[in-house]
């Protein structure tokens, strides 16, 4: 946790100005997070994202206690400020909270389709995936006690996923790179810089012949 929270900032802040060039249709799901925070729903907290469906580029990300048509509203309006305009068509399940989030958000310039994980045609699998994902690596994090630990790692998580691991939907592509933008990081080894230092090399131990009795 102390590398989270010491890198993910300046992960963060040399990302977030990039605009990407994605699809027109967006994916949207949430899920419960189970963490050492106390909250009122033993569920634990909820994860919101939001995904394009063209470069698998994960627009925007939030941490809430409800899940409100406020908190679905929030979701989409970072989605169009990351990736700079509207979508067509933004798919969800079934969760009341979407059908005026999204009107809220983008009015009749959107249309709101609702699916499921198992829906021919309209499908929320690629984000079910990606929260599988989020699932197994948070149940082995500790020192997630409060909004500001959490909000960090997710952050963190969200340039991992967008910038350093290759998808093999998209021919082991990041969906940075699929969605055609540039950056210098492409690992958590180019963020802190680990590979400046020189690795000390330790000398193999002389062996010395012993002298026959």
């Amino acid at each position: 946790m102390k590398w989270v929270n010491k890198y993910t900032s300046q992960a963060t802040r040399e990302t977030q100005d990039l605009h990407p060039q994605v699809g027109d249709v967006w994916v949207a799901d949430e899920t419960y997070i189970q963490t050492d925070m106390k909250t009122k729903d033993p569920k634990g907290v909820v994860f919101w994202d939001i995904i394009d469906a063209d470069t698998r580029l994960l627009l925007a990300s939030r941490i809430t206690s409800t899940r409100s048509t406020q908190d679905a509203r929030q979701l989409m309006e970072l989605a169009a400020k990351r990736a700079g305009k509207a979508p067509k068509a933004v798919i969800t399940d079934k969760l009341a909270a979407y059908i005026d989030g999204v009107e809220l958000a983008f009015g009749s310039d959107a249309r709101h389709r609702k699916g499921g994980p198992f829906s021919a045609e309209h499908s929320t699998a690629l984000i079910e995936r990606f929260h599988n994902t989020l699932n197994d690596r948070t149940k082995v994090m500790q020192d997630l006690r409060d909004k500001g630990t959490l909000k960090r790692f997710t952050d963190g998580y969200l340039v991992h996923y967008n910038f350093f691991r290759p998808n093999m939907a998209l021919g082991n592509k990041t969906p940075a790179e699929v969605a055609g933008l540039k950056y210098d990081n492409h690992s958590w080894t180019d963020v802190v810089g680990a590979e400046k230092v020189p690795i000390a090399r330790i000398p193999k131990p002389e062996i010395v012949p012993q002298e026959s009795a």
